[in-house]
C-alpha cells in the first residue's frame, strides 16, 4: 500500500492504515513472563544507567535473574508487586561487544532465557510514515543496505502495527521484528517494502561510527503511518494542551510497554507532524502542535525516568499541500520543541521530492539527527544547528532588508547552492504554482514580491526587492525566505554545509518611516483578527476605549489588504509611531494599555 502511494502526485498528509482509529479489540490483552520488548541478540543500556529487565506472572512471585558474560556469573532476586509485574535492576555494566546470557527463574515454575545480549546505547525511534519509510525504497538502496553487513554490533527491533488502544497496554501485543542483529537482510527484510525505518538506521549507524565502532546500539522502530502527534502521547498530555478530544491509541499500545519497566535508553528520534499540518475544526495546526510535541516530549521523558534523555526531530520536508501550513508546522510547530533542554533537529526541508510527501534520500536528516546527539548527548564538537533567522532592518532606498543570523561558522555563508528542490529540473515550478517558495519581500500595499540575495560579511545579508517597485517609498514591512510547501534553499554554511532554515517572524514594528529594526523574540503574527492576551475578538472589543482602538486598528489595516491583528508585547508603546494611518490607534492602543499597567507593544500582523 504504501509503495503506491509514493507515486501519487500531492498529499496534504499520508493516509492511516485502514485499522488505524478503529475500536479497539474487547479481549484481553496478554503477557508474557518475560516483557516481549526483550528478546535475545538485544541491546541493553550500559553504565553508568542501570538496565530493567521485567515480565508478568502472579503477585508476590520470586524471580530470580542469573546473568553470565564476561567471566562473571551474577544472581539476582525480585518479588512480582501486586500487579503481578516483576522488576529487575541489573548491575551497571560498561559498553562492551561482549556478549552476556541472562536466564530467569519464578518461584512458580516459569522460565525464560536470552542470549547474546550485549550492553551499550539503547535508542526508540517514532513517529509517523517518514519514520515508517523503510530501506528498500530510500535512495541508493543497493548499496546502503549492502553496508548493514558490516554493523553486528548494531542491534534492531521493530513494534507491530496491529494494536491500538483506549487504555494502556502492560505489554507489545504485536511485534514486527523481533530483537536482530543488523545485516542486509534484517535491516530491509530482504524484500518488498521491508520494514525497519530507514532514518532510525542511518541515524543509529552513524552514532556508531563515531563513537569507535565498539558501542554496542540498540534501534527500537516504533512507527505507525497518517497518525497525528495525539495519538502518541497520554490523555495528560492533551488535556494540559485544552484537548478536548483525548486519543493516546498509539502510545498505549506501542509505547506505554517500554515505560513498565521503564527500558532504560539513552534517547529518542523522532519524524512526526505532516499528520498535524491541516487546520480544521477543533484543530489548530501548528499552534496546537507548539504545545502537544514539547507536551510529549516532557512526558516521554518522564515515563522512562529519564528527564533529559536526548530527543531529535526532523523539521518536515516538501509535498504540494497548503505551503502556508506546512511552512508553519516547521517552524512555529515544531521547533517550539527547542525550548526544551538536550532537543535537537535535523531539517529535511532542503532535501524533499517535490510534491512526493515521502523523500526517498534519507540519507541527509538521519546524517544530521546523528550529529545533533553527538553533541547533545556526548558532548562533541559536532556543527548540527542550521543557521537561523535573529534579526532583521528594512530600509526605502531601494527597498531592501538586512538580515542577521545565528549559528553560522566562522567560515561564513554561501549563496550559490542549486537547490536540491529543483530536483534536477524535474520540479516545474510553474506547473505547480504557488508551492516554490524562495526569497520575499511585503512591501507596505500589501504585496508579496521576490527578492535577490547579497551576502554582507559574516552572518549578514540582504534581501533586496527585486525588480524595485518604481513608485514604492518606504521600507519593507516583512521578509521571508523558502516559506512555502517545496523551499528552495540556496544559502548555506559555508563551513557545516547546513542550509540556513525558512523564516518569516512576522511583520515589523516600525521605529522611523525610512526603517524598522525587528528581533525575532519580538515578532509575532496569528491568524486572528484581533488578539489581547489569546482573548478572542469578542473580549478585545468589550475592553473600553482600547478596545476600540484595536478594532479601528485592526479595520484600517484590513482596508489597506492586511490579515491584521493587534497583539500585546513587552515593549515600548512608543514602537507603534510610524504605521501610517494606523499608527494613530496603535499608539493609543498602547498608551491606554500601559496606563492600565500593561507592559505593552502594538504589531502588524
Amino acid at each position: 500500500m504504501l509503495l503506491c502511494l509514493l507515486a501519487l502526485p500531492s498529499h496534504t498528509a499520508d493516509a492511516p492504515p485502514s485499522a488505524y482509529g478503529e475500536p479497539a479489540s474487547s479481549a484481553p490483552p496478554t503477557t508474557s513472563f518475560l516483557s516481549r520488548t526483550l528478546g535475545s541478540g538485544m541491546v541493553l543500556q550500559r553504565a553508568p544507567q542501570r538496565a530493567v529487565v521485567w515480565g508478568h506472572v502472579a503477585a508476590g512471585t520470586t524471580v530470580s535473574t542469573t546473568m553470565t558474560g564476561g567471566g562473571a556469573h551474577q544472581l539476582l532476586t525480585t518479588v512480582a508487586g501486586g500487579d503481578g509485574i516483576w522488576r529487575q535492576a541489573l548491575p551497571a555494566v560498561p559498553a562492551s561487544p561482549t556478549p552476556h546470557k541472562l536466564a530467569f527463574k519464578a518461584s512458580t515454575g516459569e522460565t525464560a532465557a536470552i542470549e547474546n545480549v550485549l550492553f551499550g546505547d539503547v535508542y526508540l525511534c517514532g513517529g509517523q510514515s517518514n519514520m515508517q519509510f523503510s530501506m528498500p525504497v530510500i535512495e541508493n538502496s543497493t548499496q546502503e543496505i549492502a553496508r548493514a553487513d558490516g554493523y553486528p554490533l548494531v542491534r534492531l527491533f521493530t513494534v507491530g502495527q496491529k494494536t491500538s488502544s483506549k487504555v494502556p497496554l502492560p505489554d507489545l501485543q504485536t511485534v514486527e521484528q523481533s530483537w536482530s542483529v543488523a545485516s542486509a537482510k534484517t535491516v530491509a527484510n530482504s524484500k518488498g517494502f521491508g520494514y525497519f525505518s530507514a532514518v532510525c538506521w542511518i541515524f543509529g549507524r552513524e552514532v556508531f561510527d563515531a563513537l569507535g565502532g565498539q558501542t554496542p546500539v540498540g534501534l527500537i522502530s516504533s512507527n505507525w503511518g497518517g497518525t497525528p502527534v495525539e495519538s502518541w502521547t497520554t490523555p495528560e498530555v492533551l488535556r494540559s494542551c485544552n484537548l478536548s478530544t483525548v486519543d493516546s491509541t498509539l502510545y498505549n499500545s506501542m509505547i506505554h510497554p517500554y515505560t513498565v519497566g521503564p527500558m532504560a535508553l539513552v534517547g529518542f528520534a523522532w519524524y512526526q507532524g505532516e499528520a498535524n499540518v491541516d487546520e480544521r475544526r477543533g484543530d489548530e495546526g501548528a499552534a496546537r502542535y507548539a504545545c502537544t510535541f514539547p507536551g510529549m516530549i516532557r512526558q516521554w521523558r518522564r515515563s522512562f525516568a529519564r528527564p533529559t534523555a536526548y530527543f531529535g526531530f526532523v523539521q518536515l520536508s516538501t509535498w504540494c499541500g497548503n505551503g502556508e501550513l506546512i511552512a508553519e508546522m516547521r517552524t512555529v510547530g515544531q521547533m517550539a520543541a527547542l525550548a526544551l533542554p538536550k532537543v535537537g533537529y535535523a531539517t529535511n526541508a532542503d532535501h524533499g521530492a517535490g510534491c512526493n510527501i515521502y523523500p526517498p534520500p534519507k540519507q541527509y536528516c538521519g546524517k544530521r539527527l546523528a550529529n545533533s546527539a553527538l553533541a547533545l548527548e556526548y558532548g562533541r564538537d559536532v556543527a548540527w544547528r542550521s543557521p537561523s533567522f535573529a534579526s532583521q532592518v528594512a530600509s526605502a532606498a531601494p527597498p531592501s532588508v538586512k538580515i542577521s543570523l545565528s549559528d553560522v561558522s566562522a567560515a561564513g555563508l554561501r549563496d550559490d547552492v542549486y537547490p536540491f528542490n529543483y530536483l534536477g529540473g524535474a520540479f516545474n515550478c510553474s506547473a505547480q504554482a504557488g508551492k516554490c517558495a524562495w526569497a520575499e519581500l511585503l512591501l507596505a500595499d500589501g504585496s508579496w514580491v521576490n527578492a535577490t540575495l547579497s551576502l554582507a560579511g559574516g552572518s549578514a545579508l540582504t534581501l533586496t526587492a527585486s525588480p524595485a517597485p518604481a513608485a514604492y517609498a518606504g521600507a519593507p514591512l516583512a521578509s521571508r525566505y523558502g516559506w512555502g510547501a517545496v523551499p528552495m534553499l540556496s544559502l548555506y554554511d559555508r563551513g557545516t554545509g547546513l542550509p540556513v532554515l525558512p523564516w518569516f517572524p512576522g511583520l515589523c514594528c516600525t521605529s522611523r518611516p525610512s526603517e524598522q529594526t525587528c528581533l525575532a523574540a519580538n515578532c509575532r503574527w496569528s491568524h486572528e483578527g484581533c488578539n489581547i492576551e489569546q482573548e478572542d475578538r469578542a473580549t478585545c472589543s468589550a475592553i473600553g476605549d482600547c478596545g476600540k482602538a484595536y478594532e479601528a486598528c485592526c479595520a484600517g489595516f484590513a482596508a489597506k489588504g492586511f490579515p491584521c491583528g493587534c497583539h500585546l508585547q513587552d515593549g515600548s508603546g512608543a514602537a507603534g509611531a510610524g504605521c501610517g494611518d494606523c499608527g494613530t490607534a496603535f499608539s493609543a492602543c498602547c498608551l491606554g494599555f500601559k496606563a492600565k499597567g500593561y507592559p505593552c507593544k502594538c504589531d502588524v500582523h
